[in-house]
């Protein structure tokens, strides 16, 4: 048995548009589906007619404001006011350094600021 041949080296150029293309093998017949807005020149809309699935742009979240006369505010809230990530905000509700304000009838997490403040200020050496 011999050692497969390895394929020449991509182009720049053709890594570039290879990177573009979606994840997977090879379509069986890639001129039906190859996406013509790639190649220079040509950006028409009747080019993206039969172009394949359009990937959606990455929509980036930001943090919720912070209304400044609520008292309660949610994880999502409370991690913008403290300036960390949801997830750590979770995290310390988890260990028990934060508190959870727990309504009747409501399941969303709800942080009393009063509390965010004393956190903040227990912190403080």
């Amino acid at each position: 048995m011999s050692a497969p041949e390895t394929s020449e080296p991509l182009t720049l150029a053709d890594a570039s548009l290879r990177l573009r293309r979606r994840p997977g093998r090879p379509r069986k017949y890639p001129e039906k589906y190859t996406d013509s807005r790639h190649v220079a020149g040509t950006s028409s809309s009747a080019s993206r007619v039969n172009s394949g699935p359009q990937r959606r742009p990455e929509v980036q979240q930001t943090p919720a404001p912070v209304p400044s006369t609520a008292r309660l505010l949610s994880v999502r809230q409370a991690s913008a006011y403290l300036g960390l990530s949801t997830w750590t905000v979770r995290d310390l509700i988890g260990r028990g350094s934060l508190r959870r304000v727990v309504i009747p009838g409501v399941r969303r997490l709800l942080l009393d600021r009063v509390e965010l403040d004393d956190l903040v200020s227990r912190g403080r050496r």
